[in-house]
């Protein structure tokens, strides 16, 4: 897009997501967040349209990007009031270059889509409804087993939702094999979609042996141990009590090494 384009527009990218890094701490709060970062950086004006953030204004910058919630909605969830007030607060902020979606976070804009005709709509997909289904029935709990009912629901009901989205970007070669089965293909419909996968900030990343004995030092574990990481929700499908079991196994046959769980405390009393 050439400077004289760019003129004619208050700001050229709206992504819209229930939760961000300032909700809670996830894989695709990070993601969402740290790509508006970037595009800003690169000099694109960028809005976020999100939930309501504890703590801070109904509108606030922060690195550079400007943030918009909707009032009235639950914090970091989709609702009722969010799919019906989003495309309110959205279309008071005036068309943009185009509208990416984080999951299904636009998917309730249908009445955007029509009046923005010319503005693209893209979904970025980081998971489906029907692995999710998969999952809770896998793990052999009741309640999660209850809960996949739900899930098979709203799986055609995201069908019918992201029929709006011109294109699809998916986050990994997983999630475009699952949307290439027989169920999930439903919802590509045969729109083109990209895979982009998440990367990794090797600069933050880079290895330090001063870092890594201060967090040993601060956590009280051995300098001499190996030491296993689990990062992830401390949910029943993300398998931390699986990591526990596995564990114990180890050391009943001798070995020496220390486990380290990093994740939002749900059920950490459970494990």
């Amino acid at each position: 897009m050439n400077s004289a384009s760019r003129a004619n527009h208050g700001y050229e990218i709206l992504i819209v997501t229930r939760s961000t890094p300032m909700h809670r701490i996830g894989g695709m709060e990070l993601v969402a967040w740290q790509l508006a970062v970037r595009f800003q950086r690169a000099g694109w004006r960028v809005r976020v349209l999100t939930t309501p953030v504890p703590g801070h204004d109904i509108e606030f910058e922060l690195d550079g990007v400007r943030v918009v919630t909707v009032p009235g909605v639950r914090p970091g969830v989709y609702s009722r009031a969010w799919w019906r007030r989003s495309p309110v607060i959205a279309e008071s902020l005036g068309p943009p270059r185009v509208v990416l979606s984080v999951s299904a976070g636009a998917s309730g804009m249908r009445m955007l889509r029509d009046r923005w005709p010319s503005v693209p709509f893209v979904a970025q997909i980081h998971g489906t409804s029907m692995a999710e289904l998969r999952s809770k029935i896998k793990s052999g709990r009741p309640l999660q087993r209850l809960k996949a009912v739900i899930d098979l629901w709203e799986l055609f009901r995201a069908s019918a939702r992201y029929r709006i989205f011109d294109r699809f970007i998916l986050i990994s070669d997983v999630i475009e094999r699952e949307l290439q089965r027989p169920v999930s293909s439903w919802l590509l419909r045969s729109k083109p979609y990209e895979v982009i996968r998440n990367g990794i900030d090797e600069e933050k990343f880079q290895y330090s042996e001063e870092a890594r004995l201060a967090i040993r030092a601060r956590y009280g574990l051995a300098t001499d141990r190996q030491l296993l990481m689990f990062a992830a929700r401390l949910h029943p499908q993300k398998g931390a009590d699986v990591a526990l079991r596995a564990l114990h196994g180890g050391l009943v046959r001798g070995l020496s090494c220390d486990l380290m769980l990093v994740g939002e405390p749900v059920r950490r009393h459970r494990l």
